[in-house]
Parts: C-alpha cells; sequence; structure tokens
C-alpha cells in the first residue's frame, strides 16, 4: 500500500464550509458554486493517496461534496468512534463539531478547559480536569437571533453587525446592534462564570473561543476576562489530530 502524502480537512457548518491543507485555507459560503471552489482547492493542493476528513452539521451538502473528491474520505463518525483522547461516556447526541472542538483544544490547551464556539449556535462546553466531557450549554448565535428578530418583528430590519463602544443605541439599529451582541457576550460570561464556581475552578481553567462570529464579541470577552484564548480552528485541528492519532501520520495541525 502507497503511503499517504498528504491530508486535508474540511468543517461543513451551518453558515460555512471551511478547508484546510497544510497552511493553505478556503471558507467560503453556500452560494452557487461552492461545491467547485471546495474541490478545486483540494485538486490544487492533493495528491495521489491523500485522506480527506470531513465533519459535517449539514448531511445534505455532505453528499454533495463528496460526489466530487476523488480521494479517500474519512467521517468525523469514523474518526470519532474509537478515539480514546476524550471520554464522552456519560453524554447523549453531543454533536460531532462540539466533540472535535474540545479535542482541537485539548492539543494547546491543558484541561480543565471550557469552548466557546459562535456559530449559528452558540456552544460552551466543559472538559474537566480528567479530560472527561461534562457537557455543556446551547444556545442561538448572532445571526440567529438576528434572523429570528427580523422576521418576526414587522418594523425591525436586518442590521449589519459590528461592535459599538457605547451600550445604548441612539437609534432602532443601533439598539439591535448593541442588544444583540452584548446580549450574546453577557451569556456567555454568565454561563462560564457559574460553570467555573460550580466545578470550582476559579484558578486554574483555559478558555478557548472559536467559530465564525467570534470576532464580533472577543474584545468583550477578553477584556471582562483575560483568560480567554481566541482560535478559529478547534474543529479543523480537531479532524487532523485524529488523522494522525488513527493513522500513524504527523501532519502538522492548521
Amino acid at each position: 500500500m502507497n503511503a499517504i502524502k498528504r491530508i486535508a480537512a474540511i468543517d461543513i457548518g451551518n453558515s460555512n464550509i471551511k478547508a484546510v491543507v497544510d497552511n493553505k485555507k478556503i471558507t467560503c459560503d453556500y452560494s452557487s458554486d461552492w461545491i467547485d471552489k471546495i474541490s478545486s482547492f483540494l485538486d490544487s493542493n492533493l495528491i495521489p493517496n491523500s485522506i480527506v476528513g470531513i465533519s459535517s452539521v449539514q448531511p445534505e451538502r455532505y453528499n454533495q461534496l463528496i460526489k466530487k473528491i476523488k480521494y479517500r474520505v474519512i467521517t468525523a463518525d469514523e474518526l470519532l468512534k474509537n478515539q480514546k483522547i476524550i471520554d464522552f461516556s456519560e453524554i447523549e447526541g453531543i454533536g460531532n463539531d462540539r466533540l472535535l472542538g474540545l479535542i482541537g483544544a485539548s492539543i494547546n490547551f491543558s484541561s480543565p478547559l471550557i469552548t466557546v464556539d459562535c456559530g449559528t449556535a452558540i456552544t460552551i462546553n466543559l472538559l474537566n480536569e480528567k479530560n472527561k466531557c461534562e457537557g455543556g450549554v446551547i444556545f442561538a448565535g448572532i445571526e440567529t437571533q438576528l434572523e429570528a428578530l427580523s422576521s418576526k418583528a414587522a418594523l425591525l430590519k436586518r442590521v449589519d453587525l459590528y461592535l459599538e463602544d457605547d451600550i445604548i443605541g441612539k437609534n432602532t439599529d443601533s439598539a439591535i446592534r448593541n442588544g444583540i451582541i452584548k446580549g450574546v457576550a453577557g451569556s456567555i460570561l454568565y454561563i462560564v462564570e457559574n460553570i467555573i464556581k460550580q466545578y470550582g475552578y476559579e484558578n486554574n481553567i483555559n478558555l478557548i473561543l472559536t467559530g465564525g462570529t467570534s470576532k464580533l464579541i472577543q474584545p468583550l470577552l477578553e477584556k471582562t476576562n483575560p483568560k480567554f484564548h481566541f482560535d478559529e480552528n478547534l474543529v479543523l485541528n480537531g479532524l487532523i489530530h485524529l488523522i494522525n492519532h488513527s493513522f500513524g501520520t504527523d501532519f502538522a495541525k492548521y
């Protein structure tokens, strides 16, 4: 059997898709040509005997994509089935993206740790000092809250999202923007603070922030709690780590 020459990691999310090969990365939304963009990226950077690891929360888009991939595909389900890095034995129904995020975080940060993934949903996940997942919290993300508000309230429209200095809005757009962005930041800080208190981790916890909208709230979280670290590639690094572990390879994290 020929040796594996290279790997790619792909994260198919609700809002966008990310792929990495070595130190090269592509991120795209689900416009009409997204499949061509991803397959072209793979063909430009992979060679025969390569492996493509895929995590997906979108089964239909996963099925569309793999029809265009000419390399060996291994899913997150396969990679996670026999992994011994983290104990998930007492958690039911947890998504692969959350599991891979914890594995990705554990590469560079010691446990106990909390990951905060800001995407379509906000997920907050706790890994204890014995590398056992204790579970987590899920609530609507920034874009999801904005979409719900604009679709349910006839007089409230979608607004551009960016971080303002003042917390009080002087007009409706500003009030919506501040309410959602700072409301999400406040929710995260409240939940994280109470997890830390409940488990007694006041002095030895790592907090890792990731996800597509995380940069909107990163300054607020870091200002309030300087223990927050930002790593935008937790899921991708988790995939790469599991492929290395499963196939005895030594590919660098992204």
